[in-house]
């Protein structure tokens, strides 16, 4: 295999991708919808279109950037051209990945009505996450992107976003980075050569470095804080600020936020000074029902009982 080439590119921002990708496959909201989670420099964009036949794709800007593709549900038939030569398509099933390299123009013939998630990750930040681990250059994949290839790893994590593509207004950012970053870091090992350094994976914060970015947690019980911020706070890079958090308290970094904001909503509880929708409001919820039904996940692990 070869090592990745690399070319200029006009690079379309995270927060831009779900209209890049609304206009490459002409989605109206009659036919369908897209949505787009936004994890630091990368994005996860749903795209659902319910009507056959809606047709050759248009073009997405060229770059340095890799989109990842998991099928929601199953396309018995499209066309794929690379680079304008047609390859090989079969029917894709749910679950099933493709990779596509966006310095190729790809275009798609959308013949079945489809639904797919679209994860639009540079370049970049890949090699950047396998230089960290040890590991040597990108190199091409052995990837046929009309036929698709199974992963259970990266279609768990697709899966993982359902609810924050239901439920916009409820998830925090922390979570949107927890998977885009871990999709990050699973195609940087899957897609590298050479061998893990072993030490990165013993790194956690030291005393300073955990006061700084719990202080900076508590300050953002929504959510808004994303890994790149707390990495810079930490002094970090973000794929090794991940893990060093993990090994420092035993959980991610969106995984503790859920648990302050829900420590902190007991004891707003326990005061009684507050009716439950402030309390929701004060501590990072979006909705009364979003921090009862925290409370009760709460609840069902034992932590919440021993508060």
């Amino acid at each position: 295999m070869n090592a990745v080439r690399s070319s200029k590119s006009a690079a379309c921002s995270p927060s831009g991708y779900d209209e890049a990708l609304r206009t490459c496959f002409g989605v109206n909201p009659a036919a369908g919808s897209t949505t787009t989670l936004t994890g630091g420099d990368m994005s996860v964009t749903r795209v659902i279109c319910n009507l056959p036949g809606n047709g050759l794709s248009n073009p997405l800007p060229p770059e340095d950037a890799w989109l990842l593709t998991v099928q929601l549900r199953h396309c018995p038939e499209h066309d794929l051209w690379i680079d304008g030569k047609r390859r090989t398509t079969g029917p894709l099933a749910p679950g099933s990945i493709s990779i596509y390299d966006l310095r190729s123009d790809p275009r798609v013939n959308s013949i079945s009505p489809f639904a797919n998630l679209h994860f639009h990750l540079p370049m970049a930040r890949i090699q950047s996450i396998a230089d960290q681990e040890g590991f040597g250059p990108l190199v091409d994949m052995p990837n046929e992107p009309g036929i698709g290839f199974d992963d259970a790893v990266i279609a768990g994590l697709g899966a993982s976003l359902a609810p924050a593509f239901d439920a916009p207004s409820q998830p925090n950012r922390l979570f949107i980075d927890h998977v885009t970053q871990a999709i990050a870091g699973y195609v940087a090992q899957r897609f590298a050569t050479g061998q893990r350094s072993p030490i990165r994976n013993r790194r956690v914060l030291d005393a300073r470095q955990w006061r700084a970015v719990a202080s900076r947690l508590d300050g953002e019980l929504f959510g808004d804080v994303t890994i790149d911020t707390l990495g810079d706070v930490a002094g970090l890079p973000p794929s090794e600020f991940n893990r060093a958090f993990l090994n420092t308290v035993g959980e991610p970094p969106h995984r503790w936020l859920i648990r302050r904001r829900i420590e902190r909503a007991i004891g707003f509880i326990r005061a009684a000074r507050y009716e439950m929708p402030q309390i929701a409001r004060y501590c990072g919820f979006a909705d009364e029902q979003h921090l009862k039904r925290a409370l009760a996940a709460y609840g069902r692990t034992g932590v919440f009982m021993r508060h």
